[in-house]
């Protein structure tokens, strides 16, 4: 079963180089609400979004994406 808690989207770095989409970024639902995004899926910069944060990023994405 799929845990639905944790996602791996195909990304594109623009840092580190790569092709398109061959940089995967997982993004985790910890148990106390928080959203964790880690590039690259090793530790090496991981941001951590606060329910506020998560829901900012959330709404600014669906008024890009219409």
């Amino acid at each position: 079963m799929k845990n639905s808690s944790r996602r791996t989207i195909p990304v594109t770095c623009t840092t580190h180089g790569g092709g398109r989409n061959f940089c995967n970024l997982l993004m985790t639902k910890e148990s106390d609400g928080t959203i964790v995004l880690d590039p690259h899926v090793d530790n090496s910069c991981v941001l951590r979004l606060d329910y506020v944060a998560a829901t900012a990023v959330f709404d600014t994405l669906g008024q890009w994406l219409g």
